[in-house]
C-alpha cells in the first residue's frame, strides 16, 4: 500500500533518486553535500545542545519543585483528613449537647455519634467528666487548664488545639482537639475533647526524607511545634528556634529561602491546614532539587553524542546508497508492482469483511480514507486527503481530546500501536462507533512518519455493552438503598456482595464479611442472635429449599440493643458467579407491633372481665334467691357501680383511641386563660366527703391548647390527687417556670399539680402511663388505669409534655408543659407567682 499522498515514495533523499543516471553522473558532487550537511548537523546538535540541556535543568529543578509542592499538598490532605474525623466527633457531640444535653450521653451510648474510631470525653460546667465514649485509640489524657479556661471565657466557634505533650505513663506524645459546649441559651456547658496521637500524624509528614535534608514541621502559628521531621528524623513537641522561619509564617510567605538553625539554607513551602490553627513547612535544599535533574542531563548528554554518531553513520550509509541507487531503483518497482497487487487483493478482503482502511501521514498533516471507510459513514469518496482538522471534524465532542491525545503520543514515538474506540458523524447526522487499530511506520532515523489499519464498525458491540452497563447501574443503586439486606456467594459458596443495609443491621464492616466461606459466615452470624433464636446456618436453609423458586423464611433475633428481630431466606442461583443469595428483612416494627397488640387485648379482657364477673354474678343471685328488700338494693347497687365501671372503661378506651388516630387532628387551638379555667375546673369539681378543696396560687397567664382536652388532663390529674391521698393531705395547684434556658421557659408555661398523698416508688414511677397500669393494685382506689395514658397522649397532641415526680409515703408532683400564647396581651413575665416546693425525684 502507497504511503497517502505520495505515490513515488517518501525516502530520505526525496524525488532526487527517480533518475538513476543522472545521479550517477553527479554522485561526487552529492556525495560532497551530504557530509557538508553531516558537519553542519553535527554542529547544530552540539550547539542546541546546550541551549536544551541548560532548558532540561531549568524544567527539572521546576519539575522537582513541583512535586515537593504537590507532596506537601498531599500532607496537608492527610493531616487535615485526620483532624477533621476527630473534630467531626466533637461536633456531632457538641450539636447533640445543645439540641439535649442529657440526650447527648444516650447517643453516644446507642452509637449515634460515631465515638468508636475516635475517644471522647465530655466535661460539664464544672470541668467533671460527664460522658466518655472509649474508642480504639484509648482514653483521652486529662483536660488542660488552660484549654479549659479558654473555652469559658469565650466562644471561638471553632475547635481548640493544646501544645504537643507526652503522657506520663505511656510515653506517648499527643495533642488535645477540644470544643466548647453550649447551652441552648449560648452560655458555656462545659467541653468535649479528645487527643490525637502524635505519631499517628509524624506518618503523615514522614515522605520528607524523598530528597537529602529535607526539613518538615507541623506546628502551630505561635510557634508551639507539634512534629518535625528532619532528613528522617523525627521529632515532637518544643517550640520554633528558627526565628527566621517563624517570622516567614506569620508574614505568610508561601515560598521562601531561609537558612535555618542548623546552618542550611533551604526553599521553604507553607501551607495552611485549613480548620485548624496549624501550618505544615516543608524545606528543600536547593542542591537537593539540582542532583534529582542531573542524570537527565547527563542522558541528553549521552543522546547528543548518539545523535552525532548517527548523523556520521547516516552520512556514511548514504554515500553507499548513492552507488547503488540504480539496483535500488530497480528492487523499488519491483516492490510497488507487488505491493499493488496485494493492495487488490486486500481491498477484495475488506469489502468482504465489512471494515475500511486509513492511512496518517504525519509530515504533510493529511490523512487518507478509504472508500469503504467512506461507505460505512454514509459518504461518497472522492479520491482527495483530508487535512487532519478537517477529519477531526467528524469525531464526536466528547471523543475529540481524547483522539487528540492518541495522536500526539503515535505522533511522538511512544508506542508503536495505535488503538482507538471513537464515535464519527455519519452522512445523516448520527453517530457510529468505530474501532480504529493501525501500526506505526518510522523513518532510518526512528521518527514516526505513518500510522496506517484499519476500523471497524462496534456501534452494536458498544449498544450492548452500554445496556449491560446501565442494567448493572440500575441494580447496584437498588441494592445499594434497598432498607433490605443482601448477602450474595459465588460458586464456591463464598460471601461475594454485601449491600450497605447489612452493615447497617449486623454492625460488620463490608471488608469483615467478604470473602468469608459458607460456613464461617453462618458461625459468625450466629454468634449475634440470642440462643431463643439462632441462626440455622445458610447450608441448612439451602437443604430446606427443595427448588429454586421456593423461598423459605427464618426468624431470627439480634442480641444487641435496641431488640432487632429478622426475616432471613435464601435464594437458591444458577448463575455461574453467583450459587446463592441471603435475604434479610428487619421485621422488628411488625413483630413488636404483634406483641403489643396482643398484650394489650389480654389486659383490656382481663380489665373488663373484672366488673362484667360482678355484675352476672350478683345478677345470677338475684335472678335465682329470694332476697329481702336491703339485699335486692345492696346487689342492684353493686351491679350499677360495676356496669359504671365497665362503661368507664370503654368510654376512656374510645377516647384513648380516637386520640391516637386522629393524633391531634380534631383539636381546636386558641389561646387559654389558665388561671380562669383551673378556677372553673375546681368550682366543679366533686370533692370527696371530708377534702379541702386545692389551694391555686395562678397569675394571669395564656397558654396555646384545645379547651376541653386541656381540662381533661387537669381533671385528670386532680381527680387522682385527691384518689392517691388521705384526709388533711393538701392538694396545691401554682405555676412554675419551666427548669429550661430562659429563651425556652418565654415559650412555654409549666402548671404545678402537687399532693402529699401516698406517692409512688421509683419502680411504680417507670410504668406511670402504662395502660391500665395502678399504683393501688388493692383495689380500694376506684379507676381504670387508663388516666395518666390518656394525659400523656393529649399533652403530645397538644405540643407540650408531662413531667412526674414522686417519693413513696411523700406525695407526687404532675408538671405539665405547655406552649405560651402569643399577642394576647399578657407579659412574657408574670411576676413573682406562689409555688409549692417540688418534690425530690425518685
Amino acid at each position: 500500500m502507497s504511503t497517502a499522498g505520495a505515490p513515488g515514495g517518501t525516502g530520505l533523499l526525496g524525488p532526487g533518486l527517480g533518475s538513476y543516471r543522472w545521479v550517477k553522473t553527479r554522485v561526487g558532487t552529492w556525495i560532497g553535500l551530504i557530509w557538508a550537511i553531516a558537519v553542519a548537523l553535527v554542529v547544530m546538535v552540539w550547539a542546541g545542545g546546550y541551549v536544551v540541556t541548560e532548558l532540561v535543568r531549568k524544567q527539572r529543578l521546576g519539575a522537582a519543585s513541583a512535586a515537593v509542592s504537590i507532596q506537601v499538598r498531599g500532607m496537608q490532605t492527610d493531616i487535615e483528613r485526620a483532624l477533621g474525623r476527630a473534630d467531626d466527633a466533637l461536633k456531632q457531640v457538641s450539636l447533640a449537647y445543645v439540641a439535649d444535653a442529657s440526650g447527648a450521653e444516650t447517643l453516644l451510648n446507642q452509637r449515634v455519634i460515631d465515638a468508636a474510631s475516635v475517644p471522647v470525653v465530655v466535661l460539664n460546667a464544672k470541668g467533671n467528666q460527664s460522658i466518655e465514649a472509649g474508642g480504639s485509640s484509648g482514653r483521652p489524657g486529662a483536660p488542660l487548664p488552660e484549654d479549659f479556661a479558654a473555652h469559658q471565657r469565650a466562644d471561638s466557634g471553632g475547635a481548640l488545639l493544646s501544645k504537643a505533650a507526652r503522657a506520663a505513663s505511656t510515653g506517648v506524645w499527643f495533642v488535645q482537639l477540644s470544643r466548647r459546649l453550649n447551652r441552648a441559651d449560648g452560655s458555656f456547658g462545659g467541653m468535649v475533647m479528645t487527643s490525637v496521637d502524635l505519631k499517628q500524624m509524624a506518618r503523615h509528614v514522614s515522605h520528607s526524607t524523598l530528597l537529602p535534608g529535607s526539613d518538615t514541621v507541623l506546628m502551630q502559628r505561635n510557634g508551639a511545634v507539634l512534629v518535625r521531621n528532619r532528613d528522617g528524623s523525627t521529632g515532637f513537641g518544643g517550640d520554633l528556634k528558627d526565628a527566621p522561619l517563624l517570622n516567614a509564617v506569620n508574614a505568610g510567605q508561601t515560598d521562601a529561602a531561609i537558612t535555618g538553625a542548623d546552618g542550611l539554607a533551604r526553599r521553604y513551602q507553607q501551607q495552611p491546614i485549613e480548620g485548624f490553627p496549624l501550618v505544615l513547612l516543608h524545606g528543600v535544599l536547593p542542591q537537593a532539587l539540582d542532583l534529582s535533574g542531573r542524570p537527565a542531563r547527563v542522558l541528553f548528554v549521552g543522546q547528543m553524542a548518539a545523535w552525532t554518531l548517527l548523523i556520521l553513520l547516516s552520512a556514511v550509509a548514504l554515500t553507499r546508497t548513492m552507488k547503488t541507487a540504480d539496483s535500488a531503483n530497480a528492487r523499488r518497482r519491483r516492490a510497488e508492482t507487488a505491493l499493488r497487487d496485494s493492495e487488490v487483493r486486500l481491498q477484495l478482503a475488506m469489502i468482504g469483511g465489512g471494515v475500511g482502511n486509513w492511512e496518517i501521514n504525519f509530515p504533510e498533516k493529511s490523512m487518507f480514507v478509504s472508500k469503504q471507510l467512506h461507505t460505512m459513514l454514509g459518504y461518497v469518496s472522492d479520491g482527495r486527503l483530508l487535512p487532519l482538522p478537517e477529519w477531526q471534524s467528524f469525531i464526536h465532542a466528547h471523543d475529540l481530546d481524547r483522539a487528540t491525545q492518541a495522536l500526539t503520543e503515535t505522533h511522538a514515538g511512544t508506542k508503536d500501536d495505535y488503538l482507538l474506540e471513537v464515535r464519527l458523524r455519519t452522512k445523516d447526522d448520527r453517530f457510529c462507533w468505530l474501532a480504529l487499530q493501525g501500526k506505526v511506520s518510522r523513518d532510518r532515523a526512528g521518527r514516526v512518519v505513518q500510522v496506517a489499519g484499519l476500523a471497524r464498525d462496534i456501534s452494536d458491540l458498544k449498544f450492548t455493552s452500554e445496556q449491560v452497563e446501565d442494567r448493572n447501574a440500575q441494580l447496584a443503586t437498588i441494592f445499594q438503598l434497598s432498607p433490605d439486606a443482601f448477602v450474595s456467594f459465588d460458586a464456591q459458596h463464598r460471601v461475594k456482595y454485601v449491600n450497605p443495609a447489612f452493615t447497617r443491621m449486623t454492625g460488620w464492616q463490608i471488608g469483615e464479611v467478604e470473602g468469608l466461606a459458607e460456613a464461617v459466615f453462618s458461625e459468625r452470624l450466629d454468634q449475634l442472635c440470642i440462643p431463643a433464636r439462632p441462626f440455622p446456618g445458610v447450608a441448612a436453609l439451602r437443604a430446606q429449599s427443595d427448588n429454586t423458586e421456593s423461598l423459605r423464611s427464618e426468624l431470627i433475633e439480634l442480641s444487641q440493643s435496641p431488640r432487632r428481630l429478622l426475616r432471613v431466606s435464601l435464594r437458591i442461583s444458577a448463575a455461574d458467579s453467583m450459587s446463592q443469595i441471603l435475604y434479610l428483612r428487619d421485621v422488628t416494627h411488625e413483630a413488636l407491633t404483634d406483641e403489643m397488640k396482643t398484650e394489650f387485648l389480654s389486659t383490656a379482657a382481663h380489665e373488663l372481665r373484672t366488673p362484667l364477673t360482678g355484675i352476672l354474678g350478683f345478677a345470677e343471685i338475684m335472678s335465682t334467691e329470694t332476697l329481702r328488700q336491703e339485699k335486692q338494693t345492696e346487689f342492684a347497687n353493686i351491679i350499677w357501680r360495676q356496669a359504671r365501671n365497665l362503661a368507664g372503661i370503654l368510654d376512656e378506651l374510645l377516647d384513648l383511641t380516637r386520640i391516637e388516630s386522629l393524633a391531634g387532628k380534631d383539636f381546636v387551638f386558641e389561646p387559654v386563660d389558665l388561671e380562669a379555667l383551673v378556677k372553673a375546673i375546681v368550682d366543679d369539681f366533686s370533692l370527696p366527703e371530708g377534702r379541702l378543696p386545692p389551694e391555686v396560687s395562678l397569675p394571669t397567664v395564656f397558654c396555646k391548647a384545645d379547651r376541653s382536652k386541656l381540662r381533661q388532663v387537669i381533671l385528670n390529674v386532680l381527680s387522682n390527687a385527691y384518689k392517691y391521698s388521705k384526709p388533711g393531705d393538701a392538694v396545691a395547684i401554682t405555676l412554675a417556670s419551666p427548669p429550661q434556658a430562659q429563651a425556652a421557659a418565654e415559650k412555654t408555661v409549666t402548671l404545678v399539680i402537687r399532693d402529699e398523698g401516698i406517692g409512688m416508688t421509683s419502680a411504680q414511677l417507670e410504668r406511670l402511663f402504662e395502660r391500665f397500669y395502678r399504683a393501688d393494685d388493692s383495689g380500694a382506689v376506684p379507676g381504670t388505669g387508663l388516666g395518666m395514658t390518656i394525659v400523656k397522649e393529649i399533652m403530645a397532641a397538644l405540643g407540650g409534655e408531662v413531667n412526674v415526680s414522686s417519693l413513696a409515703g411523700q406525695g407526687t408532683t404532675v408538671s405539665l408543659v405547655l406552649p405560651r400564647a402569643r399577642g394576647t396581651g399578657q407579659s412574657a413575665n408574670p411576676g413573682p407567682v406562689h409555688t409549692t416546693p417540688a418534690l425530690p425525684r425518685g
